[in-house]
Formats: C-alpha cells, structure tokens, sequence
C-alpha cells in the first residue's frame, strides 16, 4: 500500500491587495527562505518531494532563482512512489468563502514544469475542506503559459478526471491557476482549505525528473468591486451567471470604459462605450469566471465578477 507522505505549508495571513483584478493577495512561497510555519516530513526517507536548488538536465533552475519544491533537486524519480505536500490557505480576516457566483472564492497559483512518462506517472491536485477528511481531485485549470502548446493554455483545462492530471514532458515554466467554489466546489467550515500536490509512479523505470513546482501564491476572488464601494449599486450586471451576453447598466452615470479580465489577468475584452448601457460578447470565451471592471464618467472606479456558464 502507497503512503502519501506530507509537507505542510500554513500559509500567512494576507499582506496584500490586488485592486484591479479583485482578489486579495496572501503571501507568496517562493522557498527561498525558512517559512516559520513550513514544516517538511523527513520521517519518510522515501518522500522525494525536496525544497533546494534544482540540479538536473530540463530543471536546472527554478522560476525564481535559487530554490523550488522538486521530485528530488537531483535525480530521476523511482518506481512505485507516491509523494505530496499541503498547503493550508485562509481566507482574509472577516471574509468567509462560499460557492455561489456573489460570494468570495478561494485561489491558488503555482509555477510548475513536468518531465514523466505519459501514461501512469505524474502529477495531480486535490482539496478539502473537512481538515483532510476528504480529499477531491481538482479538474478545471486555467494554464497560462508560454507559446500555445500547453493543452489549456489561457483557457479551462479539464483533466476529465485522468489521474495523474500533469504529465508528460513541459520545459517551460507556466503559470497553472485553480479557482475553488463555484468552479471546483468544496463543502466545510468555509474558514480554510486544504490543497494537495500529489506526485506518482508505477513500477516502470522511465529515468524522468519528475514535478517542479516554485512561487506559490493564494488569494481570495471577491465578487464585487474593492475601489470606491459606494458606486457598486449604481451598477447593473445581468444575467449572472451569463451564457454568452452580458449588459451593463448604469443607473446614475455615463459608462465610460470596460474592461474584462479572465482568472489569470489576462484581458479579453475592453471597449470605450460612453452611454449608460452596454452588451458585451463573451460568446467566444470558455467558461468560467471573468471580471469586469467599469469606469464611469465620473472616473468612480467599480470591480464586478461574472460566470459565463
């Protein structure tokens, strides 16, 4: 029988705002330094999860130079393993997360690169929201990445639930992004959440370097805006969640701009509009959650999330 051996990282409370995307910042685990509340697992001498400085043929650096978390900083993972690590993430003092598309939601960003044979070895994460209870394996990523041959690159990746989700052979560093609520719903206490990194193999030698993971972030996805809060009524948003049309509606003064981001701050949509009302088309988009963010006439700022379905 495998055993999962653990690295439990407690993450920070919030240090940071992020205004225009609309999500707060938690602290951000680049392991360059001894976390006061990291703790790895040594007990297990065959937990190949190490945090250093990677020293291999494709992982010959991390994203941020000098150390990340790796399948071993210097050898080919083995047959017949299963390693992981946890991350515990709160959200923001006096925010309690939810599911529905209104309510605050919780995020996790990392960096990673994946060299494995493509069948059963690989990389997968999981969540819970019971302390650990129970685990759900996580199936919509957003990958935004270099190029466009990563599969789902800037767009929902769904592993259809293949276990493992993350193999094969990617060299360049991405930026994977998991959204937890509405997207990959949890059931708890709502105060925390738990986030699992699991790396296996089967019992054929493929002489692969495994999962390289570095710049963990987490956050908190808010769904109305954080800049001039006292303009969020005069602003219309509907229907949400949307199929393909949104209208935005102002109900005092002139929409002078809109912009529209998806979960990795990309923007897909923006437009000078000057009128109290205005369509936009997210018919080409995937789905998922998007942000819309509305300058009025009056320069009043306003952030609003939205779920095209």
């Amino acid at each position: 029988m495998k055993k999962c051996h653990l690295i439990i990282l407690f993450v920070a409370i919030a240090i940071n705002i992020c205004k225009a995307q609309g999500w707060w910042l938690y602290d951000s685990i680049s392991f360059e330094e001894a976390h006061p509340s990291l703790y790895l697992d040594t007990t297990h001498h065959n937990n190949i999860w190490q945090i250093g400085t990677p020293h291999k043929t494709l992982f010959n650096s991390a994203h941020s130079f000098p150390k990340a978390i790796v399948t071993d900083t210097a050898g080919y993972y083995p047959v017949s393993d299963t390693s992981c690590f946890i991350l515990k993430i709160k959200p923001p003092m006096g925010v309690t997360w939810g599911m529905g598309y209104a309510t605050p939601e919780p995020t996790v960003f990392f960096y990673q690169k994946f060299n494995t044979d493509t069948l059963l070895d690989g990389g997968y994460v999981q969540y819970s929201g019971d302390g650990g209870m129970t685990w759900t394996n996580v199936t919509t990523y957003w990958n935004d990445g270099p190029g466009g041959n990563m599969p789902g690159v800037n767009i929902p990746y769904d592993c259809g639930g293949h276990i493992p989700c993350f193999n094969g052979r990617w060299n360049k560093w991405f930026r994977t992004n998991i959204v937890f609520g509405y997207v990959n719903p949890y059931s708890g206490p709502g105060d925390s959440l738990l986030v699992k990194f699991t790396f296996v193999s089967d019992g054929i030698n493929n002489n692969k370097e495994g999962w390289i993971i570095d710049d963990i972030i987490t956050g908190t996805i808010v769904g109305e805006g954080i800049e001039k809060n006292d303009s969020n009524n005069e602003f219309e948003l509907f229907p949400n969640p949307a199929n393909n049309l949104i209208t935005i509606e102002s109900k005092k003064n002139k929409i002078q701009n809109i912009k529209v981001m998806n979960v990795t701050g990309k923007i897909i949509y923006q437009s000078i509009v000057n009128d109290s009302q205005s369509v936009v088309d997210l018919s080409k988009e995937a789905k998922g959650i998007y942000f819309v963010k509305i300058i009025d006439n009056k320069k009043n700022v306003i952030n609003k999330k939205i779920i095209k379905q």
